[in-house]
């Protein structure tokens, strides 16, 4: 399953497949799905906060998104690793 989450909202738009995500299926989801949803920055629903997940870096990605609003802004954030330990 791959959301896209809004803080006022919720759940905005959402796509489920069988197996995993590849790069093709993310491009996909946000054309039908999540970029309809977005706004120009500053306005509510305006960032996609995505990790370093391989299918997220393309210059395709870049451009699509740009392509829907020319304002949107893409951060790629890290996870924290956490020792089960502590």
């Amino acid at each position: 399953m791959l959301a896209g989450l809004a803080l006022d909202k919720g759940i905005i738009a959402s796509m489920v497949v069988e197996g995993s995500f590849n790069h093709d299926l993310f491009v996909q989801f946000l054309q039908e799905d999540l970029l309809l949803m977005m706004n120009p920055y500053p306005a509510p629903c305006s960032v996609i906060s995505i990790d370093n997940a391989r299918i997220h870096h393309s210059q395709e990605v870049l451009d699509l998104v740009e392509e829907f609003g020319k304002s949107y802004t893409l951060f790629q954030c890290m996870y924290a690793i956490v020792d089960a330990a502590y």
